[in-house]
């Protein structure tokens, strides 16, 4: 499984995440991933510098 998700923050810097899981049970990781990605979202649109 595989992730990947960028965003521009107000000073037009390209803020990115990427995650890869190998194993088989990697499905169980989603949520996980899924929560970190916002994470970093909702940080790059809330700072202002």
């Amino acid at each position: 499984m595989a992730i990947a998700s960028w965003a521009l923050s107000h000073n037009r810097h390209r803020e990115v995440v990427v995650a890869i899981i190998n194993h088989a049970q990697a499905g169980a990781a989603r949520p996980a991933l899924d929560a970190r990605v916002q994470s970093v979202l909702r940080d790059v649109h809330h700072f202002k510098p």
